[in-house]
């Protein structure tokens, strides 16, 4: 659309097009400076029309209708290009010059309702040309012109130069804005490239490390020189490990992982929200004199964090190089302690199972190695069964572990391929809990296995020392003794507790004895094809004894009447000469022999292990 403007007259062009349009193609290959090259195509502009103001709307990326301000020149609009907006629902003015795709004059646009009246009485702009900026078939920009204080007409051929022109600008903006993202990218790969090849010169220096001084102190001592600042290496307790300065000699001392600055609230906070593998900035802090900001990373193995390496900002800025390598660091710090934590385990294992060991050297060691034990440890024996080929410990213990919810604190092979694993309970659980927790991952992870009947586990009683868990392991060998001996059944898993006191008699004593001393004492209950009558008095003398030897309780577990649990127990007393309710002696004899009923299968109503199963009935 043309206004009425280009039919008042003409007005010669004061810069030709091409003039114009090389100018500006010197100015984008001249500067890099965006804003260079936007005021230079303002100034061009309004010297092909012959006026003095211009102002120059670019569509920014990803948007559809608005048009931005990014280059104003003249009285009243320099400086001022930033802040305007054009193409908006009321400003039919921009919208009209799109919708065409051509050149648009307003008369006296302080008065024309097409233009946005406002802003043209706050510029003072009377008689103004707008013209498209197309590029690919797309209106880009916008560019008006128009002379301040006096009116102005605009010939059809300024029209055409001017649109023409802004066709030439935009495709040099556009070609400028693509020549300076590709260099922004190759700046970012040479930025990565540099990134990398000092990364590589870090893992190199750590991997080389590894091979001759692998410690905490070789660790510490290759940090401070490639940072050039002080490292300090803690335990999560903050016992110091390793201190080490860029020159080696340096007297100061970095404070940030000293007990004292980590029980700080906003010391202890910052370190607890470091990830694992990553670092931080804890900041410097008066109120307890830290006067420098640290770089710090956990060292984090077997899932908890067993101590801190940090560097101190004091010769120079923290950078990413820096967090490179503290982060490298911490890795190495990890590495080397598994190692051990492995060479240790293995020489432990063996340890705590013989007993040509020093005690008080073997406490030592776990606490080094294992750091804090937990509140009770449980000792797991695996033997093989048959002839079938078992799984080994490895394999044992990744199953139990999946089953468990965290890995032995140790594993062994004895050389008679019997498998050992120290399992620590949690905290907040009886022991007895306890036991029965890792009875059941223990008994869960064998049937994982490809042969489970390949295998029999016995399960210690929870202990504490060095000294218990050999005689735990000792424990479980005797319950693995005496369930192997007398139980006819194919039995995964047993614990100590199942057995109770009846394990110390089981495990000395071989199965004929055994057998002999249940038929001299119950003979009137146990003969060869029983009768329900004698099914019942054995099940009442099991629950009698299960029920901490109580007729009010049997009666309850029986669900019976409690004069009916006394007359059994009478019956039982007049056919064995047993007074399992008012002597020791004889519940304590009773006692053993039901447990060895029991793991031999022949307690009706339950399996070796005590577990309730249907009594079967036996026709008359």
């Amino acid at each position: 659309m043309v206004g009425r403007g280009a039919e008042t007259g003409e007005n010669p062009k004061r810069l030709p097009n091409g003039e114009a349009a090389a100018r500006i193609v010197r100015a984008a290959g001249s500067s890099r400076d965006r804003a260079d090259l936007l005021h230079a195509i303002v100034v061009a502009a309004s010297e092909i029309v012959g006026v003095d103001r211009c102002v120059m709307f670019l569509r920014p990326k990803n948007t559809t209708k608005l048009f931005r301000g990014v280059a104003a020149l003249g009285a009243l609009v320099d400086g001022a290009a930033d802040g305007l907006i054009c193409g908006g629902l009321a400003d039919r003015f921009s919208r009209e010059i799109i919708a065409s795709r051509g050149p648009v004059v307003v008369e006296n646009a302080a008065h024309d309702a097409r233009a946005i009246r406002p802003t043209m009485r706050q510029f003072e702009v009377t008689d103004v040309l707008g013209v498209p900026m197309i590029a690919a078939d797309e209106v880009d920009g916008l560019l008006f012109v128009e002379q301040h204080g006096s009116r102005r007409s605009y010939s059809d051929q300024e029209q055409q130069d001017l649109m023409h022109f802004g066709a030439v600008a935009l495709a040099v903006v556009l070609q400028f804005d693509a020549a300076a993202e590709l260099r922004e990218a190759n700046a970012r790969l040479d930025r990565r490239a540099a990134t990398l090849g000092r990364a590589a010169v870090i893992d190199r220096r750590f991997t080389s490390l590894s091979s001759t001084t692998p410690d905490a102190d070789g660790i510490a001592a290759l940090t401070a020189r490639l940072t050039e600042k002080q490292c300090s290496v803690a335990t999560v307790e903050g016992v110091p490990v390793a201190q080490a300065s860029p020159d080696g000699v340096s007297a100061l001392v970095s404070r940030v992982l000293a007990p004292q600055i980590t029980a700080q609230p906003e010391v202890a906070e910052a370190l607890a929200a470091i990830a694992p593998g990553r670092s931080a900035i804890v900041g410097a802090n008066v109120n307890c004199n830290l006067l420098h900001r640290s770089l710090v990373a956990p060292v984090t193995v077997d899932d908890a964090t067993w101590g801190y390496i940090a560097i101190m900002e004091s010769r120079s800025r923290l950078t990413l190089t820096d967090q490179a390598v503290v982060e490298r660091a911490a890795r190495a710090l990890e590495l080397e302690l598994r190692v051990d934590r492995r060479i240790a385990a293995a020489g432990l294992g063996g340890g705590v199972l013989r007993t040509d060991y020093d005690a008080t050297q073997l406490q030592r060691t776990m606490d080094e190695h294992l750091g804090p034990l937990p509140a009770a440890l449980v000792v797991c024996r695996v033997e093989p069964r048959g002839t079938a080929t078992p799984s080994g410990t490895g394999e044992i213990a990744a199953a139990f572990s999946s089953h468990y919810g965290t890995a032995p604190l140790l594993t062994h092979t004895s050389v008679d391929a019997v498998s050992a694993l120290v399992v620590g309970l949690p905290e907040g659980i009886s022991r007895t809990a306890g036991c029965a927790r890792v009875a059941d991952a223990l008994e869960a992870a064998l049937r994982e296995l490809p042969d489970p009947d390949a295998h029999f586990a016995a399960v210690s009683t929870a202990r504490r020392s060095p000294d218990d868990v050999h005689h735990a392991f000792e424990e479980a060998r005797q319950v693995a003794h005496a369930v192997t001996s007398l139980c006819s059944e194919v039995v995964l898993v047993v614990s100590a507790s199942a057995l109770g006191v009846g394990r110390l008699v089981l495990g000395a004593v071989d199965r004929c004895a055994l057998e002999r001393f249940v038929t001299l004492e119950l003979a009137a209950l146990t003969t060869d094809g029983r009768d329900p009558r004698e099914a019942e008095l054995l099940r009442t003398l099991y629950v009698f004894i299960e029920s901490s030897r109580s007729p009010r309780l049997a009666a309850q577990a029986l669900n019976v009447h409690e004069n009916t649990v006394r007359y059994r127990l009478r019956t039982i007393a007049h056919l064995t000469g047993l007074d399992v309710a008012g002597d020791a002696q004889d519940q304590l004899t009773a006692q053993m022999a039901m447990l060895v009923l029991r793991l031999q299968g022949r307690l009706p109503g339950y399996d070796p292990l005590g577990r309730p199963v249907p009594v079967r009935r036996t026709a008359p």
